[in-house]
């Protein structure tokens, strides 16, 4: 029995080191808590986008009070090898698995890779949260292409040059089976992209970045859209980001100024089922969009910024009349917006924003919408990308 003391005494000099080591590999947990108040001049619930198919995500917030897209995020280290990070996100109108993948973290070389279900590297900012955007919604663009953002099953495999400045190419094999895809008749890779990103800085003070972007799916079998509408053909979708950074000496606690713009043209060759009546069209669509955003930090913890996008399609067809009632035939109408917001960030974990949009996605309409937004982060924090 004596034996045992020495034994039991060793334990428990060891135990804090055990714990302390130990600790590393411990999930850590974030929630990001986002609500609004959003107030429309028109009903937000006839909201339409001409041009497109809408998506699940596409609609505007209710008006009144709501719950934003809020968050939980679990993340942690695996091992040397390996890390993980789930993100469940919630709103008005349930929740859902936002993004389940594992990373890599000892390749080397330049290489990393990431399976799961993630946010596509799509673009400038597909791949950041809402939580991260400088405004209280998506651009037109998003809207209009990916109902929100785009995410999807699959794998994604990046590569960083060994340069003076950032360059990088990302590709990304997917399953396909998220909007704007819609599942591939033959199985196996759905969608896929390729992009590549180019920046540095400028002396101390500025910054800047630019890339460009290919998303293509080829033999979709059937997109379904929010209002149960379908396509079957091929997609593909060009992009072009631009984004300069600015702040005195490299400090941003001051002031800072960021300015971000996304070009987007999408070509599309198949058939349109309309889901009332079960016609069929062939569809050929030519849509183009972009927006231009400035923010600028003028003190410490308070910021303002503006927004324009416009979007723009082109889509012809066997039948008209499907297409019509569908609402893909625009009659030469550009959807436009301008926004402008002000928020103060009392700190690195609070924001409130008011913002104002004069939306005219619809012909001949123009709604005027206000949000007044709060986002609070509780938990770990990680850091931002550029």
């Amino acid at each position: 029995m004596k034996r045992i003391y020495p034994v039991c005494y060793l334990a428990v000099l060891l135990a804090p080191a055990v714990m302390a080591a130990g600790t590393e590999y411990n999930p850590q947990m974030s929630l990001i808590l986002d609500g609004r108040y959003s107030d429309y001049s028109n009903d937000p619930a006839s909201y339409t986008l001409p041009g497109f198919q809408p998506g699940d995500e596409a609609g505007l917030n209710s008006a009144g009070f709501s719950i934003g897209e809020s968050e939980l995020v679990l993340s942690s280290n695996i091992d040397s090898y390996f890390s993980g990070k789930a993100t469940f996100a919630f709103a008005e109108d349930g929740a859902s698995v936002e993004e389940a993948f594992i990373e890599s973290l000892a390749i080397g070389h330049g290489i990393n890779l990431k399976f799961g279900r993630f946010l596509s590297s799509f673009g400038y900012l597909n791949s950041r949260h809402a939580h991260l955007w400088d405004f209280a919604d998506a651009p037109l663009m998003y809207r209009a292409l990916f109902g929100d953002t785009f995410r999807d099953d699959g794998v994604q495999i990046n590569y960083l040059l060994p340069t003076d400045l950032f360059m990088q190419i990302s590709a990304e094999f997917l399953s396909g089976n998220t909007f704007p895809a819609g599942g591939n008749i033959d199985g196996g890779v759905g969608a896929s992209t390729v992009s590549f990103t180019i920046g540095g800085d400028m002396g101390t003070d500025h910054a800047w970045q630019t890339g460009v972007s290919h998303w293509q799916a080829s033999n979709i079998g059937e997109r379904l859209d929010a209002n149960d509408n379908t396509f079957s053909g091929d997609s593909k979708i060009d992009a072009l980001h631009v984004v300069y950074k600015w702040s005195p000496d490299g400090n941003p606690l001051q002031q800072n100024f960021k300015f971000q713009m996304e070009y987007f043209e999408r070509t599309e060759d198949g058939v349109m089922t309309d889901a009332i009546s079960s016609n069929t069209s062939t569809c050929m669509g030519d849509q183009k969009g972009w927006y231009a955003q400035a923010v600028y930090q003028f003190i410490p913890r308070w910021r303002t910024g503006i927004r324009i996008d416009q979007v723009s399609a082109d889509n012809t067809g066997d039948n008209i009349t499907v297409l019509t009632d569908i609402g893909l035939i625009t009659d030469g109408h550009d959807a436009q917006r301008a926004s402008a917001m002000i928020e103060w960030l009392p700190s690195e974990y609070s924001r409130l924003r008011l913002q104002f949009n004069s939306d005219q996605s619809a012909a001949d309409i123009t709604d005027q919408q206000i949000f007044m937004q709060y986002t609070f982060s509780l938990g770990a924090h990680g850091a931002h990308q550029f």
